[in-house]
């Protein structure tokens, strides 16, 4: 019996022991895939004309809201369980993932942390391809931090879409290691042997190495692009904070070593793109012996800086000889700007631009550019170093109303808003009207075209309702006091229907009597008016009676 409670005693200390441990370790259970139904999660999706962000909205009914690396999916291959993408939308190859922020419980790091490189669910080996996903759209939160050390894989015939929900450096991150991408591997795009998919690009702070950027490879992939051997894919970043630099050899966004560039294009967002060491691109083909084709660079807007880290790697276009490579930078404002250390390739400059880095500023024309040494180094911005007139006139073509000095590519405005003055109608101001022969009419609240030369605006009103006045009659009345009717409102050119007035109006001194108005009534209305009675003014007469006795002693009056 004493036994048996020294055994019990023994197993409740084991068991009351190992609860202890359960109630001081981390929890590290699954995440939630819905904050609540029907709630709905805002992100920026793109960008207007004057670079705002755009809006869309997600029901988080169709998305899984990661914040514990627990929350994704894994794919045992090897002995290794890789973290995959699988799908959220119900018969759909669509996977959308929104990141949040993640406490470690131990070190207090924000990061949802991944070691392992991650897959679309049915890419890797031994991954079921019936639930495969084609398209992966990630929403980063603000102060989220998705850190994949080994990057991301998205292979040819697959896109990967990255969102926030704000701009700015507070915006939520994606992160891909320095040491831990297979030196073969891109840090977003193929892995090695790999082309890249579609990678697009709409918000957030990323930044990508290549593999072999750290760890001494000789056969890197791209920052974001192709793995070694591959080619860039379709790479489009509109907007964010993204710095890519190419693992050795590799392009920083482009081709992975030997890997021909692609297709980039930039519409917005701060850009850096760094070329892997020994030859690789800023933007454009991978390094090596044979060097890359560059493909097709297209630069729209944005803060573009592109370097390559050797003397023969260009900031922009192909690697090596013998390649080709198609550059076109359209700039469209002059907040944004193109910098590379060098280009390989056929630019062509849409708009004219300047080079702000020489002093004094060099204006390059548009079209194809000849000599490269007036862009390689420079810093291009949009426009020319001309200034132009920018006059606006009211609708005669002759009253100037304001004139201005812009810049080449500026937006030209007026700073008031023209009025039209007319006692018959209402004009309401429509917009302006390019006075060249041929113009084009700009409705109001139409952003005018940027200047590229002196230029003369009309204003155009649009006529609108016959205006109305306030009429008020102003007469006497039965006291003798003046008093007003209430106003009345009159259509211009009508007449106003007359009140009737008491007359005569008698009072204990004076008599008045009504005589007309002091404007004529019978003449239509052309503004706010008021009409006065006009009277004859007597004294009031009163009866005088004397009474008095008469000689027989009666009263009698006269």
């Amino acid at each position: 019996m004493r036994t048996a409670k020294r055994k019990l005693r023994s197993f409740l200390c084991v068991f009351l022991a190992f609860a202890m441990v359960l109630m001081t370790f981390p929890d590290f259970s699954p995440v939630k895939t819905a904050k609540a139904a029907g709630e709905e999660i805002s992100y920026i999706s793109g960008y207007d004309e004057g670079g705002n962000p755009v809006m869309s909205t997600l029901s988080v009914n169709n998305c899984k809201l990661i914040t514990d690396p627990n929350g994704f999916s894994t794919a045992r291959v090897n002995g290794t369980n890789y973290r995959i993408f699988t799908r959220t939308v119900n018969d759909s190859r669509t996977a959308w993932y929104v990141i949040g922020q993640y406490e470690n419980p131990y070190s207090g790091d924000k990061s949802v942390s991944i070691s392992t490189r991650m897959y679309f669910s049915g890419t890797i080996s031994g991954n079921n391809n019936t639930q495969g996903v084609d398209t992966v759209n990630i929403i980063l939160l603000d102060g989220a931090n998705l850190y994949a050390q080994s990057g991301i894989n998205v292979p040819a015939g697959k896109t990967l879409n990255i969102y926030a929900v704000s701009t700015g450096q507070d915006a939520g991150k994606l992160t891909i290691g320095s040491s831990n991408v297979y030196r073969a591997n891109a840090g977003i795009g193929g892995d090695s042997g790999e082309a890249a998919g579609t990678i697009n690009i709409y918000g957030g702070v990323i930044t990508a190495y290549g593999g072999g950027t750290q760890n001494n490879g000789t056969h890197g992939g791209a920052g974001i692009g192709g793995g070694y051997n591959g080619n860039g894919g379709t790479v489009t970043i509109n907007g964010g904070i993204v710095t890519a630099t190419g693992g050795t050899r590799g392009a920083g966004i482009g081709g992975g070593y030997h890997g021909a560039g692609g297709t980039v294009t930039i519409n917005g967002g701060t850009v850096t793109a760094i070329g892997g060491s020994n030859s690789g691109a800023g933007i454009g083909g991978g390094g090596g012996n044979a060097g890359g084709n560059g493909g097709t660079i297209k630069i729209y807007g944005g803060t573009v800086s592109a370097t390559g880290r050797t003397s023969n790697a260009p900031g922009i276009g192909y690697t090596g000889s013998n390649h080709t490579s198609n550059i076109t930078i359209g700039l469209s404002d002059n907040t944004s700007s193109v910098t590379a250390n060098r280009y390989n390739g056929t630019v062509t400059l849409e708009s004219p631009m300047i080079n702000v880095t020489d002093d004094p500023h060099v204006t390059v024309n548009a079209g194809v550019v000849s000599n490269h040494s007036f862009i390689n180094g420079k810093k291009l911005v949009f426009g020319t170093t001309e200034s132009f007139t920018v006059t606006f006139v009211d609708e005669d073509g002759t009253t100037e109303l304001e004139s201005n000095t812009y810049t080449y590519g500026a937006v030209p405005s007026c700073n008031d808003e023209p009025e039209k003055e007319d006692a018959q109608y209402e004009w309401e101001f429509s917009g302006w009207k390019d006075t060249k022969e041929g113009g084009a009419f700009y409705a109001k609240g139409t952003t005018l075209p940027r200047v590229t030369s002196n230029v003369t605006y009309k204003a155009v009103y649009e006529k609108g309702d016959v205006k109305k006045y306030e009429v008020i009659f102003k007469y006497r009345d039965t006291d003798g006091e003046w008093t007003e009717t209430d106003p009345v409102m009159v259509a211009y050119g009508s007449t106003a229907e007359v009140p009737e007035i008491p007359d005569p109006v008698v009072t204990q001194e004076y008599t008045y009597s009504h005589t007309g108005w002091d404007k004529d009534t019978t003449v239509g209305i052309q503004g706010n008016t008021k009409y006065v009675a006009t009277y004859d003014q007597e004294y009031t007469e009163y009866e005088v009676i004397f009474k008095y006795r008469d000689t027989d002693g009666e009263w009698t009056e006269t």
